[in-house]
């Protein structure tokens, strides 16, 4: 969601603003409280009818401001105190996403639903990785498949002798599967990396991955 996440800190307004303010009037409500706009931290701001939102974020010398427009539904009412509240209210970035999203801040941490937005939300930058990167793929299912014959084994490795023997066993698999991902055969990588090291003490591991291998 945007450049935020859960390292930034959140302040929500909770009083109606007029939407048509720019910059310099959402700092001029912000700096009212004692507030600085400039500390990084980011200022959520809503209008009366809880349809539109407004957040200000200073990043890299110069101000950003984010608008939401939500064409179903209203902010959740829980977020607005009454007048004699704080006026500046502290959030949690899970709360922001709900928020943001229409969401009511209510539902309950306990119940299913709750649990699983929780999850998500943890993982929130995660899980939005995949459209950053053409590289990275949309789920985990060919890492999934490819340790599937180590689980299918586990009981097997219970007599692997010492973590250590575990922890090359786990390199070696790791390399493999590499090989079989960038469609590469293991056999031939091997072949080739082992004539290589032969009698050699001095050689850079990192020119022998299997994504350096022609």
């Amino acid at each position: 969601m945007f450049c935020l996440n859960e390292n930034n800190i959140y302040h929500f307004y909770s009083q109606g603003i007029d939407m048509r303010k720019g910059v310099e009037g959402l700092c001029g409500i912000i700096r009212t409280y004692q507030y600085s706009p400039t500390n990084q931290e980011v200022y959520v701001l809503a209008n009366k009818s809880r349809t539109l939102v407004k957040m200000l974020h200073w990043e890299r010398g110069g101000f950003v401001v984010y608008y939401k427009r939500l064409e179903q539904g209203r902010l959740s009412p829980s977020i607005f105190h009454h007048k004699n509240a704080a006026v500046f209210i502290d959030i949690r970035w899970d709360e922001m996403v709900l928020l943001m999203e229409g969401i009511r801040l209510g539902t309950t941490p306990k119940s299913s639903l709750g649990e699983a937005i929780s999850y998500t939300l943890k993982r929130w930058d995660k899980l939005c990785a995949y459209v950053t990167n053409g590289m990275y793929n949309i789920d985990n299912n060919p890492v999934e498949r490819s340790i599937r014959p180590i689980a299918l084994g586990r009981k097997n490795w219970l007599f692997i002798k010492s973590d250590e023997s575990g922890e090359e066993l786990a390199v070696i698999s790791t390399l493999i599967q590499t090989c079989e991902l960038l469609g590469k055969n293991p056999k031939y990588w091997l072949s080739k990396t082992f004539s290589k090291i032969v009698g050699q003490n001095n050689y850079d591991p990192e020119t022998l991955l299997p994504y350096h291998y022609v």
